[in-house]
């Protein structure tokens, strides 16, 4: 998936200003107004590097998965996993966090196989500190990921995550509305970005396959423009 925001912006900073608009409160930017679009996927498998600088940042990337766990797609997640730098470290972050969140899923079950992948690819790997300051009290739940932490504070909600900016951002807002993935995140690419094309040239704006993925029928499209 492409990610598309202004070129004056490093990765880590496109990535922490969505990060901000997604209700994290631990982020250092203030609110943009510059529009920006962050494939939701995208955006919790590159948070498996950049929300692990420090142990509070990740406390609000793990609780958002937590929160919203049952609107991410584990099949698409997958693929952008499998198309992506990433690092035997990030893996286990980012299996953590996943865990965290199937445990209170409504669909434990589909998330069953991502995490198994996930626990296969760093299973062989060594212990190694989460992060730069050394374990105090350390959070059992990292222990099956082969991290050392002191322990977070994975189910305060309130302090980590800003509930009514996260849902106001449309990438989350169409999902829970119901939407399905590809559509929710045209109609989400829509109004972040303000386009006026047709819902198959927004598709391939963002390179998400709408023409395989969905046979576009009335119902669909009444869907899709209001």
């Amino acid at each position: 998936m492409r990610n598309l925001h202004s070129s004056y912006l490093t990765p880590f900073e496109s990535w922490e200003v969505s990060a901000r608009r997604f209700g994290f409160v631990t982020t250092s930017v203030v609110e943009s107004t510059t529009p920006t679009w962050y494939d939701l996927e995208q955006f919790i498998v590159d948070g498996a590097k950049f929300s692990t600088i420090d142990s509070r940042l990740y406390t609000s990337y793990a609780v958002f998965i937590k929160t919203f766990i049952d609107i991410l797609a584990p099949a698409k997640l997958k693929r952008v996993i499998v198309n992506s730098k990433i690092s035997k470290k990030e893996l286990k972050f980012l299996g953590h966090a996943l865990e965290l969140g199937a445990q209170t899923s409504l669909h434990k079950g589909q998330w069953k196989g991502l995490i198994n992948f996930l626990y296969d690819e760093i299973k062989r790997t060594g212990e190694e500190p989460a992060f730069s300051i050394a374990p105090y009290i350390p959070e059992e739940s990292f222990k099956k990921w082969k991290l050392l932490s002191s322990k977070l504070e994975l189910d305060n909600k309130k302090k980590y995550l800003n509930m009514s900016m996260a849902i106001k951002a449309p990438q989350i807002l169409r999902r829970v509305e119901g939407r399905k993935t590809v559509a929710a995140d045209i109609v989400s690419f829509r109004d972040i970005m303000g386009k006026e094309k047709s819902l198959s040239e927004l598709a391939r704006l963002i390179n998400q396959d709408y023409s395989t993925t969905y046979k576009v029928d009335k119902v669909l499209q009444l869907q899709l423009l209001h």
